[in-house]
């Protein structure tokens, strides 16, 4: 099942992940994980009802 992501700016995120990983993930993990909650609690909540199918 896939999901639309409507927010502009995880959408962004989740396209970099992508982007990283399949460029071999030249970024250390812990970076990346790093720069995703950072961006996440700046986010504010997320909630499955934000998405739609």
């Amino acid at each position: 099942m896939s999901r639309r992501i409507n927010d502009p700016g995880l959408r962004q995120r989740v396209n970099d992940v992508r982007r990283w990983l399949a460029d071999g993930l030249d970024v250390p993990v812990d970076q990346v994980w790093d720069s995703l909650r950072e961006w996440s609690h700046r986010a504010g909540p997320w909630h499955p009802a934000a998405t739609s199918a």
